[in-house]
């Protein structure tokens, strides 16, 4: 078994609250070679649109103040909807007609997620803010940055950090299809994001004492404050963290926990180790259920 270090990332500490045993295998057992999947593609897609409209509006949502945000984001929407998917299929040719077809749902649901930028813009300056500063909120201030911690051993990459001139709110985008996938996974991603703030305070020296994430699948949120308490049991998991990987690899979920496997994306990798494992009775229980080969909701973002 070859060693690992003992520098964690956010999604290390996701998968620690998802499941000890996910995390081990991930630690030990990269899942180098596996298949890349549509979820996978498609994910990584609607990510680096999100990521260049954020740069693009910017300025154009400044250019325009007597025009809606709507109305001055339809070259944008448009420009970076082609970019992005002539430079997904030059890596993913053989999902082309996947992405194309995918497109104008995603046009449809970025311009819900204008919509709701709008209402949030107009907030602001009924709050006696100008525009700018407004614009400045709403849009993040940084996107895919990447963060190191030498204090906690993490480092990571956030996809976008929001300040609101007092503080630094970190943002994840997930692009889970199934909400009850979302909803076995909502403490994971919580961990996830947790282990931002941290990241980002040391960084920048400026508190973050609130988090959230953006499903992209019908554009809400998940928003949660980012507490010292909360900080402080992530830390400690931190060490818990990296004492489970001194031991031996954790055992299978069990009971009502156990449906976390169908929708965990190294679920083959642990059917092979748990066939490895004595207890061949419980491994059939849980993986001889015509479950989707591929792990379910591969790895969504």
């Amino acid at each position: 078994m070859q060693r690992v270090t003992s520098a964690l990332t956010p999604t290390d500490m996701a998968n620690m609250a998802f499941c000890e045993r996910l995390f081990y295998i991930t630690k030990f057992y990269p899942q180098h070679g596996t298949a890349t999947t549509y979820p996978l593609v498609s994910g990584s897609f609607e990510h680096e649109v999100f990521r260049l409209l954020a740069e693009k509006f910017d300025f154009s949502w400044r250019k325009n103040p007597k025009i809606s945000l709507t109305e001055a984001s339809q070259t944008d929407l448009t420009e970076t909807l082609e970019y992005a998917y002539s430079l997904a299929i030059q890596s993913h040719p053989q999902f082309a007609n996947d992405l194309k077809n995918s497109l104008p749902e995603l046009r449809f649901r970025l311009g819900q997620w204008i919509i709701q930028k709008q209402i949030l813009l107009k907030k602001i300056q009924n709050d006696g803010y100008t525009r700018d500063y407004a614009i400045s909120t709403i849009l993040p201030w940084k996107t895919e940055d990447k963060l190191f911690s030498e204090k906690f051993g993490l480092y990571g990459r956030v996809d976008a950090i929001y300040n609101d001139g007092r503080s630094l709110i970190p943002e994840d985008i997930k692009t889970h299809a199934s909400r009850f996938s979302t909803l076995l996974h909502q403490n994971a991603h919580k961990a996830q994001l947790l282990a931002y703030t941290l990241l980002l305070e040391e960084k920048y020296n400026i508190p973050s004492t609130e988090a959230r994430i953006l499903y992209s699948k019908d554009m809400s949120y998940a928003e949660f404050k980012a507490t010292s308490e909360a900080k402080t049991k992530l830390v400690k998991q931190l060490g818990q963290a990296r004492e489970l990987l001194d031991g031996e690899i954790p055992p299978l979920l069990q009971g009502e926990e156990s449906i976390k496997c169908k929708h965990c994306y190294a679920r083959t990798q642990c059917m092979k180790l748990a066939k490895e494992q004595p207890d061949i009775a419980l491994v059939d229980r849980l993986f001889n259920q015509n479950f989707d080969q591929t792990g379910g909701n591969s790895h969504e973002n």
